[in-house]
């Protein structure tokens, strides 16, 4: 992300399961956002670094509609303020100056909502997202051989030891009823 003038938006690294030996499976999942124009670059590097791609999914959303009726909303809401400021500066009594400031008030907090919004697709447009999940290849981890233990062994020698005498007494029982 940082070598495309991106950044992190998010990292998550959590366990998925764990395997017959009780080794931890680690995932992650991560999303980056990357300059518009870099999409085809970040997504050439992840993967290049994959070992395999499982799936892939691009998908946009054009919001030129509803940024256009923004604007409209905005030219409407800046009118308004304009004809309320008029207002406000011809009213006489303290009434009507309260109950046009209340008005400006509320008009100029939709401006500012209008203005996020605008502001929010312009961003959302000059940066594209990007998520992975990372699952690891377990064929490409090291071999991990577990340490040799005398005492284990010997406690296997002995529980062999044991099933063997009772397999004996078993088949003896079988001998002399049969």
């Amino acid at each position: 992300a940082a070598s495309l003038n991106g950044f992190v938006v998010s990292s998550n690294v959590y366990q998925a399961s764990t395997d017959a030996e009780g080794n931890k499976i680690m995932q992650a999942s991560i999303t980056v956002r990357v300059p518009s124009e870099q999409l085809d670059a970040a997504l050439a590097q992840i993967r290049a670094l994959a070992v395999e791609v499982q799936s892939e999914s691009v998908t946009g959303q054009d919001v030129t509609a509803a940024f256009t009726d923004l604007e409209s909303r905005l030219r409407n809401l800046e009118a308004t303020e304009a004809q309320l400021v008029n207002i406000m500066d011809r009213a006489t009594k303290t009434e009507e100056v309260l109950a046009v400031f209340n008005q400006l008030t509320y008009i100029r907090e939709q401006i500012e909502q209008v203005r996020g919004q605008m502001k929010y697709y312009s961003e959302s447009a000059a940066m594209s997202a990007v998520t992975v999940s990372l699952i690891p290849d377990v064929l490409a981890q090291p071999l991990e051989v577990g340490g040799w233990k005398p005492q284990g062994v010997a406690k296997e020698a002995l529980e062999a030891l044991v099933r063997a005498f009772q397999d004996l007494a078993t088949g003896a029982i079988w001998i002399a009823i049969y």
